[in-house]
């Protein structure tokens, strides 16, 4: 199949398909004027053939057009039912959609090999003393050994969830179940948006990996780095992955102007509305204010907040609308200038245009991992992949802080806590090996990860329960079970069920925390009732605040309050979109 312009009657209809013999059948030789010679040695991927082929007054017959989406009849005349040329030419490359889907899903399963790969050495492999003078220490004990890998992980996990989305997708519209314009659109901007990020993550899982197994995985029996050349080329064939993420740009500024098409004028006041409310939180302290007050510089409930599905779905959906409206507002002025202009415009946002597309892919990613949770039917494994799916999303917020912080979407506060939690989510296998074969009469034992709100005196540890008892270990790995460690929890279900009255024996309750659901719920299902009836003694770990910033924090939080209310009151309703996922 040939791509090439279709000129009739001197009028140039564009790129269109073209079904050209090249070779005599009997003799495999090239018929007459065409030519093409092979392009040798590749640094890799050498098992697909790739050359150049060059046409010289090459006549072919009428009917070898490939006419679904235009035909020429035998007096020459042009027939489309896509009037715009430039629909055509997008619908004519439309076609090449199956090499991008399968990429996608190549990029993927490659990705899926090189972590398990450098997971299993990272897991066997022992280098160095740590703690012990005679034992040496696992590499996957090591925490920038995690940082390298686990946030990987949770990538790949996404980029799965989102190829198998887009794998239904296809099937819809090449079976015909829902094969429309609009549904094709869709087809190939999701491709166009997954198969950069999946080939340029399986780009740099390769070479993580690689450098994760030291020397061992430069060996080609190892099969790393004859991966790596062969997906080197992935991120260009196919469509170059710059070139795919305009292509998603295109598309998102097309449904934003498409927004405000036949607009009338409460529709326009609403809107400028709406960009006050949201200059007046953003662009001001206010946001800011009204999350630290919430927050009240508790690392845990900042961390609560930041874990909530709505709050990572708003802060990812929330950075790709305002993207995808400031390169809008910046590039309306070329509706109106000359092509030269217009060129120059487009040319100088270029790199927010990809940069919005890339959060937009990035956005679809985290969308359909969360989607697939839903599906998962064991809890112990939605659990797990629900952390899993924790760490990809902030770890996208990690990575574009300066974003957040600049537009005001986040607290310095919350800011810092993001990377804190990431490190929370990173377990660690040997403290909890450690913990279930100290005190564990039986393999009940079940590691909780990250941990919950009553886990605040553990410093960053996990706490492992079975039936006889509850250990609380620290992030290095030291039990704090012994009975005459300080602050310890050694409480067996006769202690838990026989109304000890003795505080020591319970988990320290500070007396400016008020009790949550979860909190009562968790006393009863340990046999305790809350303890708010009496005075729980204050423990130095959990100071109340002085009297004096619990005076300024209420004044303060009423002051917030009301200029939030004055800022809701005073802006208009906000239309509601049919296909607005609800209140974030």
């Amino acid at each position: 199949m040939l791509f090439a312009q279709l000129i009739t009657g001197g009028v140039n209809h564009g790129v269109h398909a073209f079904y050209v013999p090249l070779r005599n059948p009997a003799t495999r030789e090239f018929w007459p004027g065409i030519g093409g010679e092979d392009d040798g040695l590749k640094g890799g991927l050498n098992g697909i053939d790739n050359g150049r082929l060059h046409f010289d007054h090459v006549r072919i017959p009428r009917t070898n057009l490939l006419n679904r989406y235009g035909d020429v009849a035998p007096d020459g005349t042009y027939s489309s039912p896509i009037a715009s040329p430039g629909r055509r030419f997008f619908t004519m490359l439309g076609t090449l959609v199956q090499g991008r889907v399968s990429l996608d899903g190549a990029a993927v399963n490659v990705s899926k090999l090189a972590l398990v790969i450098a997971v299993t050495y990272g897991n066997q492999r022992r280098q160095f003393t740590g703690g012990s003078e005679a034992e040496e220490v696992v590499l996957l004990d090591y925490a920038e050994h995690q940082r390298r890998l686990l946030p990987l992980v949770a990538e790949t996990y996404a980029a799965h969830f989102a190829h198998e989305k887009l794998l239904e997708t296809f099937d819809d519209v090449f079976s015909g179940a829902t094969d429309t314009d609009e549904d094709r659109e869709d087809l190939e901007t999701l491709a166009a948006a997954l198969k950069p990020m999946s080939t340029w993550h399986a780009l740099k899982t390769l070479q993580t990996a690689r450098e994760a197994c030291g020397g061992a995985g430069f060996l080609a029996e190892n099969r790393l780095v004859s991966l790596r050349a062969d997906l080197d080329v992935f991120v260009t064939f196919e469509g170059d992955n710059t070139v795919l993420l305009q292509l998603v740009a295109k598309r998102l500024l097309a449904d934003h102007a498409r927004e405000f098409k036949d607009i009338d004028a409460g529709g326009v006041a609403r809107h400028v509305a709406n960009r006050a409310a949201d200059a007046a939180l953003h662009r001001t302290p206010l946001l800011r204010a009204v999350q630290t007050l919430s927050d009240g510089g508790n690392v845990r409930r900042s961390a609560g907040a930041l874990r909530v599905a709505e709050t990572q779905r708003e802060l990812l959906t929330d950075r790709v609308e305002t993207m995808v409206a400031e390169v809008a507002t910046a590039l309306r002025p070329a509706t109106k200038s000359s092509r030269e202009d217009a060129a120059a415009l487009f040319n100088a946002h270029q790199h927010a245009l990809i940069e919005a597309a890339r959060a937009h892919a990035e956005l679809v990613q985290w969308h359909e991992f969360t989607a697939g949770l839903e599906r998962i039917d064991d809890p112990g494994t939605r659990q797990v992949l629900t952390w899993v799916r924790d760490l990809f999303g902030l770890s996208i917020i990690e990575r574009n802080l300066a974003w957040y912080l600049i537009n005001g979407r986040l607290s310095a506060g919350r800011a810092r806590t993001v990377t804190s939690y990431i490190a929370r989510l990173h377990p660690s296998r040997k403290s909890r090996c450690r913990a279930t074969s100290r005190r564990s009469p039986d393999p009940g034992g079940v590691a909780q990860r990250p941990r919950d709100r009553r886990d605040a005196d553990s410093g960053g540890g996990v706490v492992v329960r079975n039936r006889s008892h509850v250990t609380r270990v620290t992030r290095f790995g030291a039990c704090l079970s012994d009975p005459g460690a300080a602050g310890s929890l050694n409480l067996s279900p006769a202690d838990l069920s026989a109304g000890n009255d003795d505080h020591r024996t319970r988990p320290p309750v500070p007396r400016h925390r008020r009790p949550r659901d979860r909190d009562v719920a968790g006393c009863a299902a340990l046999g305790r009732p809350w303890p708010q009836a009496r005075r729980v003694p204050a423990d130095p770990r959990h100071p109340g605040p002085p009297a004096y910033r619990r005076r300024a924090r209420d004044v303060l939080r009423d002051v917030v309050r009301a200029l939030l209310v004055q800022v809701l009151q005073g802006a208009p309703e906000p239309v509601r979109r049919e296909d607005d996922p609800g209140d974030a």
